[in-house]
């Protein structure tokens, strides 16, 4: 429950600061190292979020406006962020998890489905889900997702994409990048 509080907490959180900055005209599109950001996350010894053996190292925050000018066609993957860059300093690696919220829509064709890509150092990770198919009534959905992947000892760089059959349009973006050590 406290997890849920949390997440539900953060996700209020990145409404209101995007649309505080919307209604001042202000596009966002950055990313926020977690020691300037607030921390949503609590590490309660070495009892992290995956189990005992993991613990949060680094968590990045993306958010942005893609609208109107985010147009994915169809086959070809759009980018939502900027590469992000990221340490995994521990010998055994880490566990990159990623959450991300994004509006899709904007077109009329059925049975386009779509899904969020992440790649890792340049390269799709092995696990991009499609997570439905894009509205076709022109307006916008906001659709999540949630993945993980593992990575080794080093400099890593983490980009979230978007893919679908036909295309689709693209609106407001939230990615949250976190690091567990293994």
């Amino acid at each position: 429950m406290t997890m849920g509080l949390v997440c539900l907490a953060a996700a209020v959180l990145l409404f209101v600061a995007f649309h505080r900055m919307r209604a001042q005209g202000d596009r966002p599109s950055h990313v926020i190292p977690a020691a300037q950001a607030l921390s949503l996350h609590q590490n309660h010894g070495n009892h992290g979020r995956f189990g005992p053996h993991e613990n949060l190292l680094a968590t990045y925050f993306a958010e942005g406006d893609l609208y109107p000018a985010g147009v994915e066609t169809a086959g070809q993957f759009l980018p939502l962020d900027d590469p992000t860059t990221f340490v995994c300093p521990a010998r055994e690696g880490c566990t990159l998890e990623i959450d991300q919220s994004v509006q899709v829509g904007g077109q009329e064709t059925a049975g386009n489905t779509w899904g969020p890509v992440v790649y890792v150092d340049g390269l799709p990770t092995s696990y991009s889900p499609m997570v439905g198919e894009v509205p076709t009534d022109l307006s916008y959905a906001l659709v999540t997702s949630n993945q993980t992947t593992a990575v080794t000892q080093g400099t890593h760089t983490v980009q979230s994409l978007a893919w679908s059959t036909y295309g689709m349009g693209l609106g407001t973006y939230n990615i949250v990048y976190r690091v567990f050590a293994d």
